[in-house]
């Protein structure tokens, strides 16, 4: 009777899944990963602006829905410019379709609204979530927090924002967008003897877009973007809410660093582009957004998203390292 070799049965079945795994990723539709142009840059920092600032959903709606008063019909923001004066922020938007409940058992208070917003220049349709657990210095929760307010000590955010946006840009160039954010922030040393609350926490962003710039050419992607604090504090006179008009944006200072994957579609060709860097708070209501590598800087206004360049350098001098991003910034599409 023949026996059979059930060693080398194995092998040769560890080999031919092998074969097969490999023609795999061989033949995949990845894009490979290339090297990010002058022009790239300049939409990744408008997308990145864009999941800073207030009036676009960012970083700084978060913040201000965070240190705001979680009432029982509204969130109110007290004490803040755009509360007061909503043509400050004209892309902002009104909060709709509001509510509010609380468990007493994990002290959770849970907030949903809508914003729903047509303008000539700006439009968007989000639905936002937010879960907020206060906190006193003794860990305990804080179930009245507009009457207690004094005893807040730390305040756990997560918020989850959802929908779309179009926007027409000075140059006719035209986005539309659409995005799901997640973040996780939490607010520490509130109403203690320090002058500032520490900060920290995370912001995932996934998005979709298609922009049409001034000669026509259609430009599709995706980008995934994850920030994480390093630094980050808040002034404790921002987080009292029943001053006079203020801005959050200009009590914000400290550094986040960022990771970025873009996927673009242009006349058919799909490129992968990676990068990270940091993003400095400046505390004057404007945040200086640094790639790694790279000689370019761009300054961000957090109220809005408008960004321009800080670096008084032209696109010759961007890169201070080509063997660590690879490639040339010549070439490849106009953008404006």
């Amino acid at each position: 009777m023949k026996r059979t070799n059930i060693k080398g049965a194995y092998l040769l079945s560890a080999l031919i899944v092998f074969a097969l795994s490999g023609c795999d990723v061989l033949n995949n539709n990845e894009p490979e990963v290339v090297a990010m142009t002058a022009e790239d840059l300049e939409l990744a920092s408008e997308l990145m602006a864009e999941s800073l600032a207030d009036q676009s959903e960012g970083l700084m709606a978060d913040l201000n829905d965070m240190t705001a008063n979680v009432e029982n019909q509204r969130i109110a923001y007290s004490g803040r410019n755009f509360w007061n004066n909503p043509s400050l922020r004209p892309c902002r938007g009104v909060n709709r379709d509001y509510s509010r409940s609380y468990d007493p058992a994990t002290g959770t208070f849970t907030i949903a609204y809508s914003r729903q917003h047509e303008a000539e220049n700006c439009s968007k349709s989000v639905d936002v979530n937010l879960q907020y657990v206060f906190m006193d210095s003794a860990g305990a929760f804080v179930a009245e927090p507009i009457a207690a307010r004094r005893s807040i000590a730390e305040i756990a955010f997560e918020g989850t924002r959802s929908g779309t946006a179009a926007y027409t840009f000075g140059n006719g160039d035209t986005r539309t967008a659409g995005m799901e954010q997640v973040a996780q922030w939490n607010l520490a040393g509130l109403n203690g003897t320090a002058d500032v609350a520490t900060l920290s926490g995370t912001q995932t962003k996934e998005g979709t877009f298609t922009k049409t710039q001034g000669d026509s050419l259609s430009i599709e992607g995706s980008y995934t973007l994850s920030m994480e604090t390093v630094d980050v504090t808040i002034s404790q006179a921002a987080t009292d809410s029943t001053g006079s008009d203020d801005e959050l944006e200009t009590k914000v200072t400290g550094t986040i660093q960022y990771t970025m994957t873009l996927t673009e579609t242009i006349n058919g060709e799909t490129t992968l582009k990676e990068t990270e860097g940091t993003i400095d708070l400046e505390g004057d209501g404007h945040a200086l957004l640094r790639f790694l590598g790279l000689n370019r800087i761009y300054r961000v206004n957090l109220r809005d998203g408008e960004r321009e360049r800080h670096d008084n350098r032209g696109d010759d001098n961007d890169r201070e390292n080509e063997g660590e991003n690879g490639g040339s910034n010549d070439g490849g599409r106009n953008d404006g």
